[in-house]
């Protein structure tokens, strides 16, 4: 039988997002493309064109902005990307 109490609590799910934008911000991504990382870079993130590498920029305590992140994901789904 299915539960319709919510799996995670509104505290996990705040770690969650908080540890994914570690990732986002620490490792970063391995793009395929020189075009991925040419966006990325005229919106402030870190870049690494030798190891086809971008991470989102370090961010205030309110984090990233929703556009940020949105074009983070955007370009990364678009121009096929590799996650670590």
């Amino acid at each position: 039988m299915l539960s319709l109490q919510p799996s995670l609590s509104e505290q996990d799910v705040k770690r969650i997002h908080d540890h994914s934008l570690d990732i986002l911000q620490n490792v970063g991504i391995e793009y395929k493309t020189p075009k991925a990382l040419e966006i990325l870079e005229a919106r402030n993130c870190k870049v690494d064109y030798d190891r086809n590498w971008a991470a989102l920029p370090p961010t205030s305590s309110n984090g990233p902005s929703r556009a940020l992140l949105e074009m983070f994901c955007l370009v990364h789904a678009t121009l096929s990307a590799t996650c670590f």
